[in-house]
C-alpha cells in the first residue's frame, strides 16, 4: 500500500516507492497487487479492471501496479520481478477512469490513477492505481453482464457472498453512525444556547473516520501550528489557547451581539459559529447569500490547510446550518430575488437551513469551491432552485 494518499506524493516519491517495491521484493497482499499488462480495449479487458479496483474499495483499499511482471517461481507470495516497466498506453489514465465510472456502482467516492516514468528506461512507465476503502457503499460490478460484487482476497478478487455484502454495508452504516450522533450532540451544539436572539450561522467539517490516531489534532505539533496560523473572521484573530484547542467565547451581557466563535475538537472536527449576513427590506428579511458562501469557503479553506497539516486524507462530513431562536423568524428568510420576481419561502421540516455534504478530505484540500458549489446547491434547492447562481464554469464565486 502507498504509504500516503498519492495527491501529497510528488512523481519521485513515486518512483522511489516502486524502486523500493522490486529491490526489496515486496510480496503481493491483501493492499498490493501488481499486474504485467493491462489492455483496455476489449470488454474482458475493462471488466478485469472493474473488478480489480472495486474489489480493494470494497475492503480496505489498496494498490494495483500495472508494469511489474510477477515472479511465482519461489514459496510464498507472488513478488515482483527485477525487469519491469511497459511502453506508455495512451489516454491510460482517463480510460481507466472512464471504466470505473462506466462499470461500477455507486461510483467509486476517491481512485487515482498515476503514471511513473522509470528513470533508466526512457519509455518505460508504470501506472499506479490507487483507491481507499470506500465510504460511499458497496461497490457492484453492473457492466460487462457481470452485476457482482468483489472483495480483495490474499492475492486476488473474491466475489462477496450476500451476507458479506451485509456485514459491509453494515460497517459503513456504523461508521456513519458516530458522526451523526457528534453532530447532534450537546457537545458540538451548547454554544446555540448561550448565542443572543438572531440569526446564527454554524459551520462544521468533521473527519468520518473516528480514530484519534488517524487525526491526531491534540498533539504539540499541531498546537504549535495552530498558535502560528490564527483563524481570521473579519478583524478578529483566532488562535488556539495555551490550555487547550478551543477559544474563548465572548458574549455582551446584553445578549445584544457576540464574536464569531471556533472549536477543534479531538476527533478532528472544526466547528465555526458566526452571525448570519441578514438585511431587512421592505420585502422581508433576506439572507446575503453570497457573503454566507464567502465566509463557509474561508471556513472551508482553513479547514483544509488544517487537515493537509495533521495528514488527514480520509472522508469527511461538512455541515452548514442557519437558525434563529425563534422557529418562526426562519420561515420569514428569504433569499434574493431578481427584481419583478417573487421570493420563494424556505423548504424545511424543522425550521432550519442545512447543508449536509459527505466527501474526500483531499478535495476539501485540493478543490475548496468544489464542496462549496455542493453546499450552495443545497442552500439554493432548499429554496425551489435547481441549483446555485453564483459561480462561474470554474466554481468561483460571482456577484449576480
Amino acid at each position: 500500500m502507498l504509504p500516503k494518499h498519492p495527491d501529497l506524493m510528488s512523481d519521485d516519491d513515486l518512483r522511489a516507492w516502486v524502486g523500493h517495491l522490486v529491490d526489496d521484493l515486496v510480496g503481493e497482499g491483501p493492499r498490493l497487487d501488481y499486474k504485467e499488462i493491462q489492455g483496455l480495449d476489449t470488454a474482458s479487458d475493462r471488466h478485469e479492471v472493474a473488478k480489480d479496483v472495486s474489489s480493494f474499495a470494497n475492503e480496505v483499499g489498496g494498490t494495483i501496479v500495472y508494469g511489474i511482471p510477477e515472479d511465482r517461481t519461489a514459496d510464498g507470495p507472488p513478488i515482483p520481478c527485477k525487469r519491469y516497466g511497459i511502453a506508455p498506453i495512451r489516454s491510460f489514465e482517463s480510460r481507466v477512469e472512464n471504466i470505473l465510472v462506466d462499470s461500477v456502482q455507486p461510483t467509486l467516492p476517491e481512485c487515482r490513477v498515476r503514471p511513473v516514468y522509470i528513470s533508466d528506461k526512457p519509455k518505460g512507465v508504470v501506472y499506479v492505481v490507487w483507491t481507499p476503502e470506500s465510504w460511499a457503499g458497496v461497490h457492484m460490478v453492473e457492466a460487462h453482464n457481470d452485476r457482482r460484487y468483489y472483495r480483495r482476497g490474499q492475492y486476488r478478487a473474491v466475489e462477496m457472498t450476500e451476507r458479506e455484502v451485509r456485514d459491509r454495508y453494515e460497517r459503513l452504516f456504523l461508521g456513519r453512525r458516530w458522526v451523526d450522533e457528534f453532530l447532534r450532540s450537546a457537545e458540538l451544539n451548547y454554544v446555540a444556547t448561550l448565542l443572543p436572539e438572531a440569526y446564527r450561522s454554524h459551520y462544521v467539517v468533521c473527519p468520518v473516520i473516528a480514530s484519534e490516531s488517524r487525526v491526531d489534532i491534540s498533539s504539540r505539533r499541531v498546537r504549535d501550528w495552530l498558535q502560528s496560523h490564527p483563524y481570521t473572521y473579519s478583524q478578529s484573530p483566532y488562535a488556539a489557547s495555551p490550555y487547550g484547542a478551543r477559544t474563548s467565547l465572548n458574549i455582551d451581557h446584553d445578549r445584544s451581539k457576540w464574536d464569531p466563535y471556533m472549536e477543534i475538537y479531538r476527533n478532528g472536527a472544526i466547528s465555526h459559529w458566526l452571525p448570519t449576513t441578514v438585511t431587512a427590506t421592505e420585502r422581508g428579511m433576506v439572507l446575503a447569500d453570497l457573503a454566507e458562501l464567502q465566509d463557509v469557503e474561508h471556513f472551508l479553506k482553513y479547514a483544509g490547510l488544517l487537515y493537509s497539516f495533521v495528514g488527514y486524507t480520509g472522508p469527511i462530513r461538512v455541515l452548514v446550518e442557519i437558525s434563529h431562536m425563534k422557529p418562526t423568524a426562519m420561515a420569514n428568510l428569504n433569499l434574493p430575488a431578481p427584481i419583478g420576481h417573487p421570493w420563494t419561502k424556505l423548504l424545511t421540516h424543522d425550521n432550519v437551513l442545512r447543508m449536509d455534504i459527505l466527501d474526500s478530505a483531499m478535495v476539501l484540500v485540493n478543490e475548496p469551491n468544489r464542496i462549496l458549489k455542493a453546499l450552495a446547491d443545497e442552500m439554493f434547492r432548499a429554496y425551489g432552485y435547481w441549483e446555485a447562481t453564483c459561480f462561474d464554469e470554474n466554481l468561483n464565486l460571482i456577484r449576480r
